[in-house]
Formats: structure tokens, C-alpha cells, sequence
């Protein structure tokens, strides 16, 4: 399962992966990565994974503030 741990900063999730396996993850953000719909920033260790809101606004409006 992975849980949201909060938002950082400029509307990026943090999220912890409790039993998830790493490859699942990376696979999913690589294909949303691919899409154009996500970004990642390397932090240290870390990568931060944000939303491109402009860009899932435009294909799905409304999606973003329904949540």
C-alpha cells in the first residue's frame, strides 16, 4: 500500500511505500512521467514526484478540484 504522507512543496505529494514493492512505483511514475502528466525532481536520496497541473487540467478539467 502506499500512503500519502502530506503535500511539499508546490503541490507535490510525499507518499511512503509500506508494502508496495519499488519496481511497481517506479514503473507507474515512469509511465506517468512518459505521459506528461508528473515531473520528478531529485532530492538528495529522494525523488519528488509533482503533478503537472496545467497539463492534466487541460485533458481531464475539473479532475484536480474534485479530489
Amino acid at each position: 500500500m502506499v500512503a500519502n504522507t502530506g503535500l511539499g512543496a508546490k503541490g507535490s505529494a510525499r507518499y511512503s511505500a509500506n508494502s508496495t514493492p519499488k519496481q511497481n512505483i517506479s514503473y507507474h511514475i515512469k509511465i506517468l512521467k512518459q505521459a506528461g502528466l508528473v515531473t520528478t525532481r531529485k532530492v538528495g536520496q529522494a525523488k519528488t514526484v509533482a503533478i503537472r497541473k496545467d497539463v492534466v487540467d487541460r485533458y481531464l478539467p475539473g479532475l484536480l478540484s474534485a479530489l
